[in-house]
C-alpha cells in the first residue's frame, strides 16, 4: 500500500525507470534482491498498471492513448472514421438535391405542384366539382322534374272533404281518396286490406287505393277492392268493369283465372268457381250457401256451381240458378241451359 502515497511524478518516474531496465515485469517484481518492499517491486506494481509495454506489448505510448488505437483517424474522431464528409453529413448524402430537400424531390413536381393536387385540372377547376354541370347545375339535382314536380315529393295534398284522384291518391296525410255518393272526396284512412271484410263501424275502413264495398246483406258482407282507371289498375288480377252507384268512380272485380265454373268445377284451390265480370270472365272466390232458387244479394250467397240472378223466371225474382254448357249439360226436369247476353257461347244458366 506504499506505492499509493506516492506523488504522481514519483509514480511515473519509477516506471520510466523500470522500463529503461530489465524490460520485463517478472524479473522486478519476483526477481529483485530488494525484497518484497524494494524499490523494484514498487517499480513492478507502477509498471503493471500504467506502463505502455503492459497493454499494448512496446515501449511506446501506443497503449491505450495513442491515436491509432481508439482516438486514431481510422478509429472514432478522425474525419475519415465518423464525421468524414463522404460519409453521413456531405451533401451528396442526406441533402443533395436528387435526395428530399430540392424541389426536384417531393417539394416540386410530387405533392406541391400545380399539376399535381393543387392544379386547376384537379379538385378546383370548376368542371370537376364545382362546376355546374357536376353538382350545383339545374339538371342534376334542383331541376324541377328530378325532386321538385309534383308527381315526386312536393306534390300538394288535398285536405279532408276535399276532391281528390282514386288512384293516384293525392290526399294529405291521415287522409285517402275515398267514395261519398259516388264522388271522389277525401276521407279519413283505414287499414283494412284490398279482399278483407270491411265496414263492421258503418264506415269505409279501407286502406288507401280501395273502398269498402257493399256485397250482400244476407250475410251481411262488405269487401274492400281496388279502385281502378284501368285494368292494370287493379293489382288482385281484376277486372276494371264494375261503376258505383252515383257517378262513374270504378272498382276491380274479384280475380280472373279462367277457372271452370260448371260443376264437376275445377281450376281453384281455395273457395269455388264463380263468374266475376258482366262479360263471363270466371275466377275463384269465397263459397255461399245458397242452392236453386235462394234468395240472394251477389254470388256469395250461392254455393259453388250457381250464380246470383235477379230476375230469374225460375225463382220468381232474384235467386241462385245452376251454371251449365248450352248443348251439352242436362239441367233436369223442364229446365233448360240458356245462353245469357255478353257471355261466352260454351257457358249459361238453367232456367225455365
Amino acid at each position: 500500500m506504499l506505492w499509493r502515497a506516492l506523488p504522481l511524478s514519483a509514480m511515473l518516474a519509477l516506471a520510466g525507470c523500470a522500463s529503461a531496465g530489465r524490460g520485463g515485469f517478472l524479473a522486478d517484481d519476483l526477481g529483485s534482491s530488494g525484497g518484497a518492499d524494494g524499490a523494484g517491486d514498487l517499480a513492478g506494481v507502477a509498471r503493471d498498471q500504467k506502463a505502455p509495454a503492459d497493454l499494448a506489448g512496446g515501449t511506446s505510448e501506443q497503449d491505450a492513448t495513442a491515436p491509432d488505437d481508439l482516438a486514431g483517424s481510422p478509429d472514432q474522431s478522425l474525419p475519415p472514421d465518423l464525421t468524414v464528409i463522404p460519409d453521413l453529413a456531405s451533401i451528396p448524402d442526406l441533402a443533395m438535391p436528387i435526395d428530399q430537400s430540392v424541389p426536384v424531390d417531393l417539394a416540386m413536381a410530387d405533392l406541391a405542384r400545380e399539376d399535381d393536387l393543387a392544379v386547376a385540372l384537379d379538385l378546383a377547376k370548376p368542371p370537376d366539382l364545382k362546376s355546374p354541370a357536376d353538382l350545383v347545375k339545374t339538371p342534376d339535382l334542383v331541376k324541377p322534374p328530378d325532386l321538385l314536380k309534383p308527381p315526386d315529393l312536393a306534390v300538394n295534398c288535398q285536405g279532408a272533404a276535399a276532391a281528390c284522384d282514386t288512384v293516384a291518391q293525392n290526399c294529405c296525410q291521415n287522409l285517402k281518396c275515398g267514395a261519398t255518393v259516388g264522388k271522389a272526396q277525401c276521407v279519413a284512412t283505414g287499414n283494412v286490406p284490398a279482399g278483407g271484410s270491411c265496414g263492421k263501424q258503418g264506415v269505409d275502413d279501407c286502406v288507401p287505393g280501395t273502398v269498402c264495398i257493399f256485397e250482400s246483406a244476407l250475410i251481411p258482407l262488405s269487401l274492400c277492392r281496388y279502385f281502378c282507371k284501368v285494368d292494370a289498375d287493379c293489382k288482385s288480377g281484376g277486372k276494371c268493369v264494375f261503376t258505383l252507384q252515383g257517378g262513374n268512380l270504378k272498382v276491380c272485380s274479384d280475380p280472373v283465372n279462367g277457372c271452370n265454373p260448371v260443376p264437376p268445377q275445377s281450376g281453384c284451390n281455395m273457395g269455388g268457381c264463380y263468374v266475376n265480370t258482366p262479360n263471363g270472365q270466371t275466377g275463384c272466390h269465397a263459397i255461399g250457401t245458397g242452392g236453386s232458387c235462394a234468395l240472394c244479394d251477389s254470388d256469395y250467397d250461392c254455393k259453388a256451381g250457381f250464380i246470383c240472378v235477379g230476375n230469374a223466371t225460375l225463382c220468381l225474382g232474384a235467386g241462385c240458378l245452376k251454371l251449365c254448357k248450352p248443348g251439352v249439360t242436362n239441367c233436369g226436369g223442364l229446365l233448360s241451359c240458356y245462353n245469357v247476353n255478353g257471355w261466352p257461347n260454351t257457358l249459361g244458366i238453367c232456367d225455365l
